[in-house]
């Protein structure tokens, strides 16, 4: 279970790995927003607006969401990048990423819950929800990830349905996980 735990973990060697390979693909986008005078927590809200933007086109076209998904995450995995470039990297930035990428995880999740007009996946979102907190009140022994990216992949090959399977699994996983952690304090 330990060797889930790191695997799992953003300071994971596989994390750490993907992270390489992000800030190589990034790294231009991010330069050419530094160039063009937009920091950090700009490049967030920007995120935060076409993510919030997308989540209404669900109901206009699946395919305009999903590009509109797409490009919100990709901007996600900028803002970082800026920050690390114009050396403006702060507690306040990393909460206002982790903040924006929460906030269009349990969005998108309840907005796909909502158009797929099945209400029982609001139990994986709530489960979900619980994890974050209870992990927030025992001093955050897990390092969850929000889990959009993941939404986001299975939406773009069209099984929003898979997504919220995944999430559901994971925030399962992670409650096991965090009572675990809890039961050995």
């Amino acid at each position: 279970m330990k060797s889930l735990l790191t695997l799992i973990q953003r300071d994971s060697s596989v994390h750490q790995n993907i992270r390489k390979y992000k800030d190589r693909l990034f790294t231009p986008a991010a330069k050419m927003c530094v160039r063009l005078g937009v920091n950090p927590y700009g490049v967030s809200i920007i995120g935060l607006l076409i993510g919030l933007v997308s989540l209404g086109l669900l109901f206009v076209n699946y395919w305009y969401f999903v590009i509109g998904i797409v490009i919100s995450t990709i901007i996600d995995g900028i803002d970082g990048n800026v920050a690390r470039i114009t050396n403006q990297i702060t507690p306040q930035g990393k909460k206002l990423d982790f903040a924006v990428d929460l906030t269009l995880s349990l969005l998108t999740y309840s907005v796909l819950v909502i158009w797929l007009e099945e209400p029982l996946w609001i139990i994986g979102l709530n489960l979900f929800g619980l994890v974050l907190l209870l992990n927030k009140l025992a001093g955050s022994p897990l390092r969850i990830f929000p889990g959009r990216l993941w939404i986001v992949l299975f939406v773009v090959v069209g099984l929003p349905r898979w997504g919220l399977v995944v999430i559901t699994l994971y925030a399962v996983s992670m409650y096991a996980l965090l009572m675990t952690d809890i039961a050995r304090s």
